[in-house]
């Protein structure tokens, strides 16, 4: 029987987010937890305390109950490690589970998920090193299939999201992005332009965009 393709999770990551889950109930948004420190930077902190072996134990889980619902193509992200050893560490955890297991699992790269907490007031130090240093290594390592990047007002904006694109695009990774979740600034452009194999999110999208 053909098997299903599940083509975007971020599967490895440690922590919880219950609380925010409660907290969104109440009617507090996503974007005002994450600039309350929540959100993806709280499990940024999270990750980057667990080790290889304590993020492989946490993800097996998760990658079964993937494989008993009949998935046989599983792409996950990095993007909770938001530095250069634990974006790092976060892609040599999905390759590793990639041996483990005999379904085929695709790593995506996603420096660019947000900016953490050390680089919030200076942005393009952080967006130098994804593109000077993180995505030649990932690419010449492979490491990595594709590049990923999260395109909105909490997170990069679209001029960020060209830059990290271009270097990808040297580097031959394919290119993906996570845009119009709550605000529609130019990511789907950047998208189309870089000719992107998928565009995900999409929840304000306009009609003239579709």
């Amino acid at each position: 029987m053909p098997g299903l393709v599940e083509c975007h999770t971020h599967l490895v990551f440690a922590g919880s987010r219950a609380d925010e889950f409660s907290m969104r109930l109440k009617g507090i948004s996503y974007e005002e937890i994450a600039r309350q420190g929540g959100g993806i930077t709280s499990t940024v902190q999270a990750v980057r305390k667990s080790s290889f072996e304590e993020l492989i134990n946490l993800s097996k889980p998760k990658v079964e109950n993937f494989i008993k619902q009949g998935v046989t193509t599983l792409e996950i992200k990095s993007g909770y490690g938001l530095s250069y050893y634990d974006e790092i560490k976060l892609l040599e955890v999905i390759n590793e589970l990639n041996k483990i297991y005999s379904i085929d699992i695709i790593p995506t790269f996603l420096g660019a998920h947000t900016f953490p907490p050390e680089y919030v007031n200076d942005k393009e130090q952080y967006t130098n090193i994804l593109i000077n240093e993180l995505i030649p290594l990932i690419a010449e390592n492979k490491l990595a299939n594709s590049c990923d990047a999260f395109c909105e007002s909490t997170a990069f904006t679209s001029k960020q999201v060209e830059k990290v694109f271009t270097a990808a695009a040297d580097n031959k990774l394919d290119i993906k992005l996570h845009t119009d979740q709550f605000n529609n600034i130019g990511g789907i452009d950047v998208a189309l332009d870089f000719k992107a194999i998928s565009i995900d999110h999409l929840e304000v999208v306009s009609e003239s965009e579709i």
